[in-house]
């Protein structure tokens, strides 16, 4: 595959668990627009790649050194494996790179409305503006395809499957 055609590069990423290789040596290009599907047994290990990507691996993994994560940001690729986690965090994670989760159908509280689910999310990361948050909700409901206006005002048992994931 062409240097500059992927969006993501994942090149040897091993990942321990107490010291014990559960991910070995896993590489993958991800080009712009594709769609992949990872595929395997419960327990081989779909879910700790994505979370070694998204570096949200629980306290007792790591990852190896020789791992590599070239990710496309503008015209440049950086390496998010190692970069400073502060910067990862903020500038990265859910920004740039997120998953859905596979129990997404059961992460929103069926008692609140979904536009109250962004409301408080956006309080847990210091944002207060109401207006703004739901401006900023609307914005990302209508790039997934979901008419923002309704689906705000419903309660997740009102929504489809699809329109869950969508929403998270």
């Amino acid at each position: 595959m062409n240097k500059l055609s992927y969006l993501i590069r994942i090149q040897n990423l091993s990942v321990l668990y107490s010291g014990i290789k559960v991910l070995n040596n896993v590489s993958l290009d991800v080009t712009q627009g594709e769609t992949i599907a990872l595929v395997g047994e419960s327990g081989c290990g779909k879910t700790t790649l994505a979370n070694a990507i998204l570096r949200i691996l629980p306290e007792i993994a790591s990852v190896d050194n020789n791992s590599k994560v070239l990710y496309k940001l503008g015209n440049n690729y950086l390496e998010i494996i190692h970069l400073p986690h502060t910067l990862f965090r903020t500038q990265i994670r859910w920004k740039e790179i997120s998953m859905v989760p596979q129990s997404a159908l059961n992460a929103l509280n069926p008692t609140i409305k979904v536009k109250d689910h962004f409301i408080e999310t956006a309080k847990t990361h210091g944002f207060s503006d109401k207006g703004e948050v739901l401006g900023r909700a609307r914005v990302m409901l209508e790039a997934v395809k979901l008419d923002a206006d309704r689906v705000l005002n419903m309660y997740p048992i009102e929504l489809s499957g699809g329109m869950k994931q969508r929403t998270l």
